[in-house]
């Protein structure tokens, strides 16, 4: 086709000035495209972010696997995670060191670290208001865990029944918001008291929710349910009065349980709030999930199971079970019967504690206690004192210290990164075998010692030899001193009659243990205040 001279016509003129444009920005699109791609083959990822992401999943294996303590490590996390901003910053400034002597520009990518940085804030923050609220805690999250204040003005009222009981009547007792109080009966009926209070600006609705409140009770020949069906708007204090011969099963979800003066099995469980156990006959058993436990003069087997701050028993005849985590302090006095404790971090068995044993989340110390003892667990300072019969103990990362009394059982005690004392009574026949990795051995009876610059060792026989003591320690000293000859533990006393009152039987408290006079001074009671929250 033929080229047409100019002058074009407008049309041509518009024409090849679009294909002109068309063509530009087409170059453009293609300066462009080349740009991104050189950059691209010029960028390199931050090794930031790789350096968080092994240092998360070394944390999280060593949660997960119980050789780190949660509660412990989000504390420190909470007050040390701008550590982070630190450790980035000093990687990125290598980089920048080491990138800028390249012959060629070299971008670095810490978009992928930004987002890691944002969410290790965003994680510290949780942990903070999961462990540190203080009395804003009190307030929402505690046993009462409600926002009456904001729920309008207050209304009360209070209900009273009594009813005729069975001989040794089941009574069950569910409340949802509120606390429940058990006591013995002066007669041989049931006594009910509740005060109920509803928060609202409306006195048709307050009388509603005050409706909801009042217990209701069934009663099914010796099988009796109290049941409170709650109102978010408001909580019910219930008090019972029942005869002694009665057993008790009851379940608060927010509010504290106290039980006492009962011969018959008692079962709580408590979602929100402490448990008190007092004077008590039968077998009970305690399930928590939040709250304070404490038990005085029970008769029966006691178990509790769950998450606890506070532990304090004291005067218990039956055996023992506590099975869960504990994150206040246990304080144990006077336990008659066997005890096992378990949990994540720790776990001890002892047939019986005369003297008492306290524990938190560093130390575990035990006074006056009957063998077989067995304790296994990790990052505690262990002192045990006026111990008889068998002892084995596994540790870490802290001493361990025993001195038992006499006669003596078979000693064993394993302990990794923390030193070994024991002091043995000057007349006591027995044999040894210790082993110091990386420590030192110093013994003030004539035994055979050997030794090269990592490892130590201690054999021999004193006396006529006989129970077996074995010391194994790593990166730890081992020092095996002469002690004081301890006397027996006092015989655990006989249980006193249960006598009536008003003709119906009551409990009647246990007489207490004679302590040895050179330990008395030591029993204590728990702080009344637990320290930071961790795993025993």
């Amino acid at each position: 086709m033929a080229t047409i001279p100019p002058p074009y016509s407008p049309q041509e003129v518009q024409r090849r000035a679009r294909e002109s444009w068309r063509a530009q920005a087409a170059a453009q699109r293609a300066a462009a495209r080349a740009q991104r791609n050189y950059w691209r083959a010029m960028r390199r990822p931050s090794i930031a972010g790789p350096i968080i992401l092994i240092l998360i999943g070394i944390v999280a294996m060593l949660l997960v696997t119980g050789r780190l303590d949660g509660p412990t490590f989000w504390m420190v996390y909470h007050r040390w995670w701008p550590l982070l901003f630190i450790l980035v910053g000093v990687v990125l400034l290598g980089e920048w060191f080491v990138d800028r002597n390249q012959p060629h520009p070299i971008r670095r990518s810490a978009g992928g670290v930004v987002f890691l940085l944002i969410l290790a804030g965003v994680v510290a923050s949780a942990s903070y208001s999961h462990w540190n609220w203080g009395p804003l805690q009190d307030q929402f999250s505690g046993q009462d865990g409600d926002f009456f204040h904001f729920m309008g003005t207050e209304h009360v009222n209070d209900t009273q029944m009594d009813i005729d009981l069975a001989a040794a009547s089941q009574v069950q007792v569910q409340n949802p918001r509120g606390d429940v109080n058990i006591t013995p009966s002066p007669d041989s009926r049931m006594h009910v008291r509740s005060h109920e209070t509803a928060y609202s600006n409306s006195d048709d609705d307050a009388q509603r929710f005050l409706k909801s409140l009042a217990p209701n009770v069934t009663v099914n020949a010796a099988n009796v349910v109290v049941r409170v069906n709650g109102n978010s708007n408001g909580k019910s204090d219930v008090t019972i009065e029942l005869p002694t011969d009665a057993a008790a099963d009851v379940n608060a979800g927010h509010g504290d349980i106290n039980i006492e003066g009962l011969r018959g099995s008692v079962n709580a469980s408590a979602g929100h709030g402490d448990i008190k156990f007092e004077n008590l006959g039968g077998t009970t058993h305690a399930r928590m999930s939040k709250g304070n436990f404490s038990a005085h003069d029970v008769r029966g087997d006691l178990s509790v199971e769950g998450r606890m701050d506070d532990v304090t028993l004291s005067e218990i005849r039956g055996k023992v079970l506590l099975d869960g985590d504990f994150f206040g302090s246990t304080h144990l006095e006077r336990i008659e019967a066997p005890l096992h404790l378990h949990s994540s971090r720790t776990d001890f068995e002892i047939a019986r504690i005369a003297g008492d044993l306290t524990m938190d989340s560093s130390d575990l110390r035990l006074q006056q206690a009957q063998g077989p003892i067995k304790i296994v667990t990790r990052s505690k300072a262990i002192d045990c004192s006026q111990v008889f019969g068998d002892v084995h103990i596994e540790n870490s990362n802290d001493d361990v210290s025993v001195t038992p009394g006499a006669p003596l059982g078979n000693i064993s005690i394993n302990n990794r990164q923390g030193s070994i004392n024991l002091g043995i009574p000057a007349t006591a026949n027995f044999s040894v075998d210790g082993r110091a990795h990386n420590g030192e051995i110093s013994t003030d009876f004539s035994l055979n010692q050997t030794g090269s610059d990592s490892s130590h060792s201690l054999t021999g026989e004193v006396g006529n030899g006989g129970p077996r003591i074995t010391l194994v320690s790593d990166q730890g000293d081992i020092h095996l001193k002469k002690g004081d000859l301890f006397p027996a533990l006092p015989p655990i006393p006989p249980l006193p009659p249960m006598p009536s009152v008003n003709g119906m039987p009551s409990m009647q408290k246990m007489p207490r243990t004679p302590h040895a006079p050179e330990i008395t001074k030591h029993l204590r009671q728990p702080p009344g205040v637990s320290g930071q929250p961790a795993v025993q």
